[in-house]
């Protein structure tokens, strides 16, 4: 069961990478979807505090 949902997962995000939009429902909610779905400005938001980023000295 758990390799026919990741065969799935796989199939299906390359579909999408491939064509540029979702083509498979994969379940994607909350933050992925806003990030998948929205705009820049939502991908930017808190950007400050995200992982990597440091201040400027």
């Amino acid at each position: 069961m758990l390799a026919a949902v990741a065969l799935y997962a796989a199939f299906a995000l390359m579909l999408e990478d491939m064509r540029g939009q979702e083509v498979l429902p994969i379940g994607r909610s909350g933050p992925a979807h806003n990030a998948v779905e929205g705009d820049l400005t939502v991908q930017l938001r808190n950007l400050e505090r995200q992982a990597g980023v440091r201040r400027t000295l």
